[in-house]
């Protein structure tokens, strides 16, 4: 998948985080990790910010059920 690299509007990424609702019960949900590469980090630094955030949305979900 090809996406553009201009960054999103400022604040478009709060507003998107927390906008949408609890899931259903045994509703199956799926995790997308986009990485950009023009940041040039290494593969430990992107596999932990990777890891931070899908194990805070693992959290913050369980704090909705």
């Amino acid at each position: 998948i090809s996406l553009p690299s201009a960054p999103a509007p400022r604040g478009s990424k709060r507003a998107a985080v927390g906008s949408s609702a609890a899931p259903a019960p045994g509703e199956e949900l799926k995790m997308v990790l986009v990485v950009r590469q023009d940041l040039k980090m290494g593969a430990g630094k992107i596999a932990s910010q990777c890891a931070h955030a899908a194990t805070g949305l693992y959290a913050d979900l369980l704090a909705r059920c």
